[in-house]
């Protein structure tokens, strides 16, 4: 935040990039930003990695992920494998569902009877407000899912409340979304999740 609101304190922290004479910089986020790119720039560094991306000019080497690799995690394993030269075993993260509470998931199903339902997770939040979506556009989702007669079922936690209903101010069908924004646990919306069609965020 003090990066981007206070250009003395962004200034400075450029400028120490710059004095520092790195011999490798690494840019191993996936969506790359302008300002990320920039630093690249900035440390003078001989050798430059990151994924493609659409201005390349700040890097010597960039790698390209398999176009079948859609999630993350996987995308970060391809990246530290291609730098490193070497295979990496992960063991993935898993969550046993029957081992979390549902009395909280069931209580939101049955009073918005969605066990009769064909519902979809609407979650708009994002940790960055510039990553988050327009809200005109989730609405245009919202009122989609509902032509189709899918239920949006949206999330969020209590900070996103305010982001939910502006949402929902813009669509159409607002009425026949469920809105359950500051209501869930992870547990909760874990088993929501099982129970969903899909997730859109």
């Amino acid at each position: 935040k003090k990066f981007s609101r206070n250009f003395f304190y962004r200034r400075r922290f450029m400028l120490n990039l710059y004095k520092k004479n790195y011999d490798i910089a690494i840019y191993p986020v996936f969506t790359r930003e302008t300002t990320g790119d920039f630093m690249i720039k900035m440390t003078r560094a001989k050798e430059t990695v990151g994924f493609d991306g659409k201005d390349n000019s700040a890097y010597s080497k960039v790698i390209i992920s398999p176009k079948d690799m859609n999630l993350e995690i996987d995308r970060d394993k391809y990246f530290a494998e291609t730098v490193n030269g070497k295979k990496i075993d992960i063991a993935f993260p898993t969550i046993d569902i029957e081992k979390l509470p549902k009395e909280k998931s069931e209580r939101i199903i049955q009073k918005y009877s969605l066990d009769r339902k064909a519902f979809v997770i609407v979650f708009p939040g994002a940790g960055q407000p510039y990553k988050i979506w327009q809200p005109e556009k989730f609405a245009s989702i919202i009122d989609y899912l509902t032509e189709k007669n899918i239920t949006p079922v949206i999330c969020g936690n209590d900070e996103e409340k305010e982001l939910v209903k502006m949402i929902l101010s813009h669509a159409k069908s607002a009425d026949k979304a469920v809105n359950i924004s500051g209501q869930t646990d992870l547990p909760t919306l874990a088993h929501l999740l099982v129970r969903s069609r899909f997730y859109f965020g």
